[in-house]
């Protein structure tokens, strides 16, 4: 059985908000989740229930979702976060208990131990947790749908190192104080549990070949005799540049077609795509992590949806408009590998 796990940073989305910079259209959005056969989509950036429930409606009464915004006392980070999952594959945890039986609803992460002493911290905007059980299984799905705090002003030095160093360490506390906790839970029913961290880390994989700030592929967590290793996957380009970036990329990569073509070394289809990501894509931010021995066994893909490419005919400004200025990812689980 292979399930679907999405993460899509909808860039400011709000009900009803129209300008020169935004204006949503959610039939499309809709038709990207219905298209690419998502069974749950973790989102960023919803920045009220009211946006959430008019995608809910464009999607069709086989989708549910719910949303939340974590309190914070800075306007920047009380964005909202989302999830929809499509109800003929996936519904809520639930367990029965002396009370009858109880639903698991997602919910702002708020309760969790920080050690300074290893660099860690409160985060600016915590995560949206659920529990989520694909129909006709003994087992849960656990997200964590974290948007890491982008600041280039908070507690920076040269280079905004303070920036980049908060970025990392609150990624590094999501990690040790959150995955670990919830990760190995197990309840009345007993029900084993995958559990991910997805969304937008605001860092890059080095692997990527994006520039820094970078994440740490493997993140180690020491627990008495055991060490964990906790993997973050998506390699891809995942956001768009804008067109003022764009024309000077493409300025830079006409002048490397010449000089190549003279050489004769830019003849291969695969080149011209790199060149392609290059022009159009910017930042490699949006991730997966997990736990690899907790995954041994289950074949894991990630990958990010070209949905400029594929929706939109790249149309770069229609797409940051209409859309957003990331495009989606997607992690297929396979558990008959």
């Amino acid at each position: 059985m292979i399930y679907r796990i999405g993460s899509f940073n909808m860039y400011k989305f709000q009900a009803y908000r129209s300008d020169k910079e935004i204006s949503k259209d959610l039939n499309k959005v809709a038709e990207i989740i219905r298209t690419e056969r998502f069974d749950i989509i973790a989102l960023q950036e919803i920045f009220s229930k009211t946006a959430m429930d008019m995608l809910l409606i464009r999607l069709g009464c086989n989708w549910k979702g719910s949303w939340e915004s974590p309190r914070s006392t800075s306007i920047q980070a009380a964005e909202g976060y989302a999830f929809l999952w499509n109800t003929d594959r996936i519904e809520l945890a639930e367990s029965v208990t002396v009370n009858g039986k109880r639903t698991y609803y997602p919910r702002i992460y708020n309760q969790y131990r920080v050690d300074r002493t290893k660099g860690q911290h409160t985060l600016v905007r915590n995560p949206y947790y659920g529990r989520f059980h694909p129909i006709h299984t003994f087992m849960e799905i656990r997200l964590i749908n974290v948007h890491i705090m982008y600041s280039k002003n908070r507690d920076s030095t040269s280079d905004n190192i303070g920036d980049v160093r908060m970025r990392k360490n609150e990624i590094d506390t999501v990690v040790k104080s959150i995955y670990v906790k919830e990760a190995d839970k197990r309840y009345g029913n007993n029900m084993p549990a995958y559990t991910l961290i997805l969304g937008d880390y605001n860092l890059n994989l080095e692997s990527s070949m994006a520039s820094w700030p970078y994440v740490d592929e493997i993140i180690e967590v020491e627990e008495g005799q055991r060490i964990r290793r906790i993997k973050t996957v998506q390699e891809q380009l995942t956001t768009l540049r804008r067109a003022n970036a764009q024309k000077k990329v493409q300025e830079q990569l006409t002048t490397l077609r010449r000089a190549n073509a003279q050489k004769k070394e830019i003849n291969n289809q695969e080149e011209m795509e790199d060149i392609y990501s290059i022009n159009k894509f910017a930042n490699n931010y949006d991730h997966f992590s997990y736990d690899e021995q907790r995954f041994d066994g289950i074949a894991i893909l990630a990958d990010r949806i070209d949905t400029l490419n594929k929706y939109l005919q790249n149309d770069v400004e229609r797409h940051r408009k209409i859309i957003s200025d990331h495009v989606p990812i997607v992690l297929n689980m396979n558990m008959r590998k």
